[in-house]
């Protein structure tokens, strides 16, 4: 494990078939000829899902995140509010894959809205950078969050 610390990895979850003995055995091994490699079979193991999870749009998964957290919202405008800015000012994003959305596509819907409306820029920007976060969370986007900041905004315009 990297930097000193223990690090576990398991074996899948208790509700799906069991993995025999012998076959956790075998993970064992290639977990540790991984690490002998120098890689990190943790991360190998994550990249491997993603690649066969099923690819979620920002708009489904932005419905989701809202419809989960709407309770901890203030009150009816405040979850007004997100579902309004979510579907119209990032409808260009509603479409796109979680993990193809970048820096420039975020910037491509707060731009127009920067100078004219910059309160509503600076939530949505806020609301998106969220977002992206969750998914990131739930292992439907690998990488960084695209760093969007105010003054990313207004030097790109």
């Amino acid at each position: 494990a990297g930097g000193g610390k223990s690090r576990e990895m398991g074996l899948g979850s208790a509700n799906k078939q069991a993995v025999t003995l012998a076959r956790a055995r075998e993970f064992s091994q290639e977990a540790r000829e991984a690490i002998f490699a120098g890689n990190d079979p943790v991360m190998a193991r994550r990249q491997n899902s993603l690649a066969g999870t099923k690819r979620i749009d920002f708009g489904t998964f932005a419905d989701k995140f809202v419809a989960v957290h709407s309770q901890s919202f203030r009150n009816k405008k405040h979850i007004a509010q997100w579902k309004m800015t979510l579907s119209k000012y990032a409808a260009p994003l509603r479409e796109k894959a979680l993990d193809d959305i970048s820096t420039d596509d975020v910037l491509a819907v707060l731009q127009p809205i920067w100078n004219t409306t910059n309160e509503t820029a600076s939530r949505l920007r806020g609301r998106i950078e969220k977002i992206l976060d969750a998914a990131k969370a739930k292992g439907f986007r690998a990488g960084e969050n695209p760093e969007i900041g105010r003054a990313s905004c207004r030097e790109r315009v």
